[in-house]
C-alpha cells in the first residue's frame, strides 16, 4: 500500500448492509464496484461495504468526480504538496458514501482508496476524515 497523505473529507448519507436489497432507493450507477456496494449504514445514512472479503493493502476504488474549489457534503479534500494547495473532488461515484471512523480500516492515496487492514465481506469500509475541530 501506498505511504500516507494527506486527505479530508465531508461524506454521507439505518438496517443492516446488504446490496440493493438493503438500501432499494440507491440508484444502482453506485453498485457496480466489483469490490464494495451501498447500502444502509449504522453508522451514518448510507455506507460503503465490503462486496467480498478484502486484504490489507489492496485497492479498493477510486473517488471520481468534478474537481471543485466549494466545500460541500460529498467533496473528498486532497492537499497536493508539490503545488502547496487543497484540491476537491466533488464525489459522483459509490466512494461518496464512505463514512467517518477514529479507527478506520481504509485511507486514501491521492483519490484512490486502499484496505488499512484485512475487511470482511460485508463490513462497512470507512476512512478517518481528518477533522479539524473549529476554534
Amino acid at each position: 500500500m501506498p505511504s500516507q497523505q494527506s486527505v479530508s473529507a465531508h461524506a454521507a448519507m439505518t438496517d443492516a448492509p446488504g446490496a440493493l436489497a438493503g438500501a432499494p432507493d440507491v440508484n444502482p450507477v453506485y453498485q457496480n464496484n466489483p469490490r464494495a456496494y451501498v447500502a444502509r449504514s449504522g453508522i451514518h445514512g448510507y455506507g460503503l461495504f465490503a462486496r467480498h472479503d478484502i486484504a490489507e493493502g489492496e485497492f479498493i476504488g477510486h473517488y471520481a468526480g468534478r474537481e471543485t474549489e466549494v466545500d460541500g457534503m460529498h467533496v473528498l479534500w486532497l492537499y497536493d504538496e508539490e503545488a502547496d494547495h487543497w484540491e476537491g473532488i466533488d464525489g459522483d461515484n459509490e466512494m461518496r458514501f464512505l463514512n467517518h471512523s477514529d479507527e478506520p480500516n481504509a485511507d486514501f492515496w491521492n483519490a484512490d482508496l486502499y484496505a488499512q487492514q484485512d475487511i470482511a465481506a460485508d463490513e462497512e469500509i470507512t476512512f478517518d476524515y481528518h477533522w479539524e475541530p473549529e476554534a
